[in-house]
C-alpha cells in the first residue's frame, strides 16, 4: 500500500478496493474505472479540491486516529498534495487486474508527460510576458484618461 504525509507531518495510507471505487461514483461523481472515457486524470489533476475530495476517500491515517474530511482539506497543500496524487496513482494502477496494469501504467506516464510538456509551455510564455506591455494594457482597459486616486462623489 502506498503511503503520503500531509502537511502537518500525518501519515496517510492509500487503498483503491470496490468499495473505494463506489465511495468516489456515490461522493464525487467520478468514476475511477472509466480513466479514458471520463478525463477522470485530467479533472483530478486540474482540480485540486476534487483530487482531495478522491484522496480522503481513498486513504486513512495510518495511526488510526479519526480526521475529519475538513481537517483533511486544511492539511493538504502544495507538495503534500503531488505525493499524495502519486501514491493514489499507484494504487490505482494495483486495483486493475495484472493484464490492464501495462496499459494503466502507459497512460499515466503520457498523462505525467503531458503535464510537463504543459508545464514547459506554460512556463516559456511567462517569461515572454513584457511587463511594460501588460501595464499599457491595462492602462487601456482602464480608459486613459482616468486616475486611480480620483475619489467618486458621494451620493446624497
Amino acid at each position: 500500500m502506498a503511503t503520503f504525509r500531509d502537511n502537518t507531518g500525518r501519515e496517510w495510507v492509500v487503498t483503491v478496493t470496490v468499495d473505494t471505487v463506489k465511495r468516489v461514483r456515490a461522493a464525487c461523481g467520478v468514476d475511477l474505472l472509466c480513466l479514458g472515457e471520463q478525463n477522470v486524470l485530467a479533472r483530478m489533476s486540474s482540480d485540486p479540491a476534487l483530487l482531495c475530495d478522491v484522496l480522503f476517500l481513498a486513504s486513512v491515517p495510518a495511526n488510526g486516529e479519526a480526521v475529519s474530511g475538513v481537517d483533511f482539506g486544511r492539511a493538504m497543500a502544495g507538495d503534500a498534495i503531488d505525493e499524495a496524487a502519486r501514491a493514489f496513482l499507484e494504487e490505482l494502477v494495483r486495483f486493475f487486474p495484472s493484464r490492464q496494469r501495462p496499459i494503466l501504467a502507459e497512460v499515466l506516464k503520457k498523462v505525467e508527460a503531458a503535464e510537463a510538456a504543459a508545464t514547459g509551455i506554460l512556463l516559456r510564455r511567462v517569461q515572454d510576458l513584457n511587463p511594460e506591455e501588460l501595464a499599457k494594457q491595462a492602462v487601456a482597459l482602464t480608459g486613459s484618461g482616468s486616475s486611480s486616486t480620483e475619489q467618486p462623489e458621494p451620493a446624497a
